[in-house]
């Protein structure tokens, strides 16, 4: 009786601790599936050869805190065909769940219609508006920012814009991206956002630099740029040129490369943390 009496102890004992083992292990996974990470794609095609930044924005968000490097993908010139952009995409969409923030940049040739990956020289291989958007709309998030830094992407970046999602555009509705040097400055808005977070600036002083207050400090830096480009005698001539080899109306621009913001988040986006 008594052996009985004590194996009987012994078993219970044994399911109380492979019990205790199991909901532990249940509330660890429960936690990591809850945890919110930061996920990124990084593209960036050279429109100029001596292009000094072309992984700018890309470091300047690997050291922060909240960013880990095996959540971040970077694609550079032959490594960002529109079919390593789109395989990006996936990837995107088969990690990222309703906790996460996913970042997508792009910088590279454009248009209001399309962007263009690298070697692009057809309308198959560029990515049109809708087709990008689709791709977006696919992935799960909690919260997503894309970044544009492309000619005329202030009309494309209205194409693309969704529920929790904020563009940051590199023009106006209409006008030319900027990508040249001046006064010993290198005038890229890819630049431009990157220092933002290498400077870790945060405007409000609540210890998180925002996709916001990047573009903020953007549109500063752009000031000087813009009131060059609004001197009719450098943008007019240009806009001559365009009609007369017959650039159709829904293209034409004044070149103003003031960058712009479409926000459907309702908080401010966090990007890096303090």
């Amino acid at each position: 009786m008594k052996k009985t009496i004590l194996f009987g102890s012994i078993i219970v004992c044994f399911l109380i601790i492979i019990s205790g083992v199991n909901s532990n292990l249940a509330v660890e996974i429960k936690i990591n599936n809850d945890e919110t990470e930061f996920w990124g794609v990084f593209v960036y095609i050279n429109v100029v050869t001596d292009d000094p930044y072309p992984d700018h924005l890309y470091e300047s968000l690997i050291s922060a805190s909240n960013w880990n490097s095996s959540n971040m993908l970077y694609l550079h010139q032959e490594n960002a065909t529109k079919q390593d952009i789109m395989n990006s995409l996936d990837w995107l969409r088969l990690n990222s769940d309703n906790n996460d923030y996913v970042l997508f940049a792009f910088a590279s040739h454009g248009n209001i219609d399309f962007i263009a990956p690298f070697n692009a020289t057809s309308k198959e291989d560029y990515i049109a508006a809708e087709e990008f958007k689709e791709e977006l709309d696919a992935i799960e998030y909690k919260g997503m920012c894309v970044i544009l830094d492309t000619c005329q992407s202030g009309i494309y970046g209205d194409k693309i814009e969704g529920k929790d999602r904020v563009v940051l555009k590199s023009t106006f509705r209409k006008g030319d991206g900027w990508i040249g040097t001046g006064d010993g400055k290198w005038y890229s808005f890819t630049k431009f956002v990157g220092d933002a977070f290498f400077k870790k600036i945060d405007y409000n002083n609540d210890y998180i630099c925002s996709a916001e207050e990047s573009l903020k400090y953007a549109q500063q830096e752009y000031i000087s740029i813009v009131k060059m480009e609004l001197h009719p005698i450098l943008w007019i001539p240009r806009l001559i040129i365009d009609i007369l080899i017959g650039v159709p109306l829904r293209y034409l621009s004044i070149t103003i490369p003031y960058p712009t913001l479409n926000d459907n988040y309702d908080e401010e986006f966090p990007l890096v943390y303090i």
